[in-house]
This record gives C-alpha cells, sequence and structure tokens, in this order.
C-alpha cells in the first residue's frame, strides 16, 4: 500500500522526509501499529521539530481533546507498520 496523503486519516506506511501536507494542520489522533520493540516512528513538521516519536509495539493511541498544530508533517523515521494521523481539518487557512 502506498502512503495516503489527503483526507483524513492520513495513513502511512513508508517513512518520507517529503513534507505533506503543507500548511497548518490539527491533529487530533495519531495510532501506530508495529511489529516489534525495536521498531520506531517520529513524526516532525516540515521545519524539522520532533513533534511525536514512539517505540515498539507498546506505543498506545495518542488522542487529544483540544488538537496539536502542525506547520505541515514529515515521517522521517517509520522502521515498520502502519501510522494513522487523524485531523480535524485539511489544512486549515491562515
Amino acid at each position: 500500500m502506498a502512503n495516503v496523503v489527503s483526507g483524513d486519516p492520513l495513513v502511512i506506511d513508508t517513512a518520507t522526509a517529503t513534507g505533506f501536507p503543507s500548511g497548518i494542520l490539527e491533529v487530533y489522533g495519531i495510532f501506530w501499529a508495529s511489529a516489534t520493540a525495536a521498531d520506531t516512528c517520529v513524526i516532525k513538521q516540515t521545519d524539522g521539530q520532533q513533534k511525536w516519536s514512539a517505540l515498539g509495539t507498546q506505543a498506545p493511541p495518542h488522542f487529544v481533546g483540544q488538537g496539536v498544530t502542525f506547520n505541515g508533517i514529515q515521517v522521517p523515521t517509520l522502521t515498520a507498520g502502519t501510522l494513522y494521523i487523524y485531523l480535524n481539518q485539511w489544512p486549515k487557512a491562515f
């Protein structure tokens, strides 16, 4: 399966340093299913600021009621599994 970088949720199964989508986004949920405890997942903004990371099969779903603001999204590290990023709005204008 290829990365799905439009719509809600974003579905990522291949790491990429390329930012998608651009603009201000509110992230309301992150779920990552991985195979082993040695797996790693990192989510950054397109400016390189790390916003979320987790290790291995014990990574719990992360949901926030108010949303977390991202300025673009990139997933430079995803060693295994599939990452789901849930957005409230796609993307919000300034």
